[in-house]
């Protein structure tokens, strides 16, 4: 570990001679390779902004720490997805108001235009989809599971979708999935009757997100997407790690019966927690209005600004 890190630094060290830039914008900043470039530039005074990665949670730890001397592996600022991380972090880690920025999230922009960019009928021709059927999806997490958690919420979503008429039950598998997950997934689908299909693991998540009816999902990132949809959103993490339930954007269900009887009352009438969708978002999402791209330039001019007149 000792030989990497050194071998690591010195690129950091020699990236830096050869590019000289004036500010350095990471992604993942608590990466091996980000870290050592964060900490080199900031001996180098080359300022550094990350753009938030991912959810941030308590367990999580590339952003939650009380080690203050960890603040030397910390980017200048952090661009934020919205307030809700911001306090989270001024609450559980060692990040001062001055270093946290609230844009949102550029990744999220092409959400603004989605009408423009896709089109249902166009994913339900491309899935031999029937255009009467309400699409369910379902967004596993099968890899972070045991045997046993996979099996019961295999039998607990394909239970509750057996039967109910005119759904196709749409399943997009987390990138870290195995093939042996992927299998098991095809002998529930061949053992149940409802309409479904597996889309590939490289097909557009968003795509799927926009034709949907209804998202179902453990305690994943495409919860929060699904929401910035303005989608009705199932939970089947009993603790609500994804706080979708505590914000009254998400249902818990922990049974077939339950499930089933979810799922059909939402498909009739999601307007329960669509009253609390446009809290959720400019909360965790500042805006989905287009524009988080353009506050994280702005962010970066200003940085530039600051570094000029400290010549």
């Amino acid at each position: 570990m000792k030989f990497n890190s050194y071998v690591v630094a010195k690129s950091c060290e020699n990236l830096l001679k050869i590019i000289d830039p004036d500010v350095i914008l990471v992604e993942e900043e608590y990466g091996f390779f980000e870290r050592q470039l964060i900490v080199i530039a900031k001996k180098q005074n080359i300022p550094t902004i990350a753009l938030q990665h991912g959810l941030i949670h308590l367990n999580h730890h590339g952003y939650i720490t009380k080690d203050q001397t960890a603040r030397e592996n910390l980017p200048d600022i952090t661009c934020l997805y919205g307030e809700a991380d911001k306090e989270l972090l001024l609450n559980h880690s060692i990040y001062s108001p001055d270093q946290l920025v609230v844009t949102g999230s550029p990744r999220y922009d092409i959400i603004y235009h989605a009408d423009r960019i896709y089109s249902r009928e166009k994913f339900c021709t491309g899935n031999n989809i029937p255009l009467n059927h309400q699409i369910i999806l379902w967004t596993t997490q099968s890899h972070g599971m045991t045997d046993e958690e996979n099996i019961r919420q295999l039998n607990l979503v394909f239970g509750a979708c057996d039967g109910i008429p005119d759904i196709t039950l749409v399943i997009k598998q987390h990138p870290g999935e195995r093939k042996k997950h992927y299998r098991l997934i095809q002998s529930y689908r061949r053992r149940h009757s409802c309409n479904s299909l597996i889309l590939p693991k490289d097909s557009d998540t968003f795509e799927a997100l926009y034709a949907s009816n209804l998202v179902i999902t453990f305690h994943s990132t495409t919860g929060r997407e699904a929401v910035a949809f303005k989608k009705p959103l199932i939970v089947l993490d009993p603790n609500d790690r994804g706080g979708y339930c505590r914000e009254g954007v998400g249902i818990l269900v922990s049974s077939i019966q339950e499930a089933k009887r979810v799922i059909s009352q939402l498909l009739r009438d999601d307007g329960e927690l669509a009253v609390n969708q446009g809290k959720f978002i400019k909360r965790y999402f500042y805006a989905i209005d287009g524009k988080s791209t353009e506050r994280v330039v702005q962010v970066i001019e200003k940085v530039l600004s600051d570094q000029v007149k400290q010549k």
